[in-house]
């Protein structure tokens, strides 16, 4: 790759930051992690994305803001939706994370082997208040337990007897989720 299309690949990423991520607007599409890859041949770019979850209802709207910016920029754009590898919190940084803690969403922990093995049973785990980062909720947390429709959301609440706080927080990755609440034996009966 010649030196130009390095800048213009750079100059690229760095506008797509710019783009908020249309349900937590304190982070933006790239910190999100559904950007993916960034393309350029002569005044055409393809990018890359892949969403959140299958369902994502703001998927559309950040391809919409991807396709006027590039256009803006003076490229035609392709957007390319991928979704193998499945989206996960594991592609927000540290820095990422801590801004999602500051907007007031607890933050998702390290995934480990039990979360990402579809057979292993689902580990309870503490998720930290963002005001006060007391971990002592109402019920145990299991970030893999599916929502009543496991296709609505990447997020969950659960309350804080700390602060009685009710804390929103990402879960880890809704495909693995929804792998796992389908491939349960009482699914089958």
């Amino acid at each position: 790759m010649n030196s130009q299309l390095t800048v213009e690949v750079k100059d690229i990423w760095s506008a797509l930051n710019s783009i908020p991520d249309p349900e937590v607007p304190a982070i933006n599409i790239v910190e999100l992690g559904v950007v993916r890859d960034v393309a350029v041949d002569g005044k055409r770019v393809k990018v890359t994305m892949t969403p959140t979850y299958s369902g994502c209802p703001a998927m559309k709207t950040m391809e919409m803001a991807v396709q006027e910016l590039m256009t803006e920029m003076g490229y035609e754009v392709e957007i390319a939706i991928v979704y193998k590898p499945a989206w996960t919190t594991e592609w927000m940084s540290e820095e990422t994370k801590e801004k999602l803690k500051v907007y007031g969403i607890a933050p998702p922990p390290k995934l480990t082997f039990e979360h990402l093995h579809p057979l292993s049973s689902p580990k309870n785990v503490e998720i930290k208040c963002p005001s006060c980062d007391s971990n002592n909720t109402s019920s145990p947390v299991s970030l893999d337990q599916p929502p009543v429709n496991p296709f609505i959301s990447v997020r969950a609440v659960t309350n804080l007897l700390s602060c009685l706080n009710v804390i929103d927080f990402l879960k880890r990755n809704s495909i693995l989720i929804i792998q796992k609440y389908f491939t349960r034996k009482s699914d089958f009966r």
